[in-house]
């Protein structure tokens, strides 16, 4: 038993002294089609209006066979790039009057699993998932009963279409930016090596290191998950067994490179850095095929360590390669820009591009 009392149509057509046909013909917006006075509607609506009440959006699903739902898995909430997505799309719902459902997977198949039946079971009109596997039989399953989109991951042969960034080129284009000036020793950190990020970023970094003649050390990569503290851990594991920083450092995401800053930050109060710039690959949400460099921090408003720095430098962007164009729902791409002291730069690039699946 609740102390709550839900207000039905029954109890609207009851205040306002009609029908229960007729009060929900009136705030099903049919008011006009069945001939219903004015006088009526008004006094139907202003019960309704101060009660706070509004139709069953379950009654209304039954009869209009849609939900005016999205539902949207992403792993989870603290990865900025996520985060950033997830209002994206609350955004693009309002604006054509659908609703955002949001579950979060925490990077586990059972929950993820779990989490997209019960979006189903909502009766949302279609869903995009940031899958945490790579097998397409997870997902497949769903196909037949709602379409389904992959973003920022995708499952090769699977079938189902995805919306992913173009790593392989352009971390090959990030870190060649930076061998091309006579960087000898880059380090990879990365993600689960199931995952197509995670394949498509290493492989634009061995793509980068061969293009310039360097063959990689077996220590120089390391992959884990993109959680911070594998950021964190693979670089204080880096820095015991070398005993130093490496001469530039890759992260595959923005939470590794939280997680590196962190250990630095921790370690060294940022007083040691490597020696050239770091670089991390990060989703850009909501643009669209955008790609750009620039030699200082570049982040989101989200980034909870690197406010900390208060000197200021400016930030220097490099125009799109050709071809590019960058765009955002508001017309044009949007970055949040920080600082970091003149001896710790860090690259930054996006791109994002669409791929369906094969």
């Amino acid at each position: 038993m609740t102390a709550y009392k839900r207000l039905t149509i029954d109890d609207i057509a009851s205040l306002a002294g009609v029908s229960r046909t007729t009060a929900s013909m009136v705030l099903n917006g049919h008011a006009e089609r069945y001939r219903i006075s004015p006088a009526t509607v008004a006094r139907v609506e202003k019960v309704a209006r101060e009660h706070h009440f509004n139709p069953s959006q379950s009654a209304r699903s039954l009869r209009s066979k849609r939900s005016n739902s999205i539902g949207l898995v992403i792993p989870d909430l603290t990865n900025s790039a996520h985060a950033t997505l997830a209002q994206a799309m609350e955004n693009l719902c309002r604006e054509r009057d659908y609703q955002l459902v949001l579950v979060t997977s925490d990077e586990d198949p059972h929950r993820e699993a779990e989490g997209m039946a019960h979006l189903v079971a909502r009766q949302v009109d279609g869903m995009a998932v940031v899958p945490c596997s790579s097998d397409p039989a997870l997902y497949q399953q769903w196909t037949s009963r709602l379409p389904l989109v992959f973003v920022d991951r995708r499952i090769d042969g699977s079938g189902i279409p995805s919306v992913v960034t173009d790593a392989t080129d352009t971390v090959a284009r990030l870190i060649g930016s930076k061998l091309v000036q006579g960087v000898q020793e880059v380090v990879y950190f990365g993600g689960q090596p199931t995952l197509s990020p995670s394949r498509d970023r290493l492989a634009g970094y061995r793509q980068a290191l061969q293009q310039y003649g360097i063959t990689p050390r077996a220590e120089w990569i390391a992959e884990r998950d993109f959680q911070r503290a594998s950021g964190f851990a693979m670089m204080q594991q880096w820095h015991a067994r070398e005993g130093r920083y490496p001469q530039a450092l890759f992260t595959a995401s923005i939470t590794l490179l939280e997680g590196v800053l962190s250990f630095m930050s921790q370690t060294h109060h940022l007083r040691e850095a490597p020696s050239t710039p770091l670089c991390r690959m990060a989703s850009a949400w909501p643009s669209s095929a955008c790609c750009r460099y620039s030699p200082y921090c570049t982040t989101r408003s989200q980034d909870r360590l690197i406010w900390r720095f208060r000197q200021a430098l400016p930030v220097v962007s490099m125009p799109p390669s050709a071809g590019l164009a960058a765009r955002s729902a508001a017309g044009g791409a949007t970055e949040f820009h920080h600082s970091l002291p003149r001896r710790f730069p860090i690259c930054h690039a996006l791109h994002q591009d669409v791929e369906h699946g094969e």
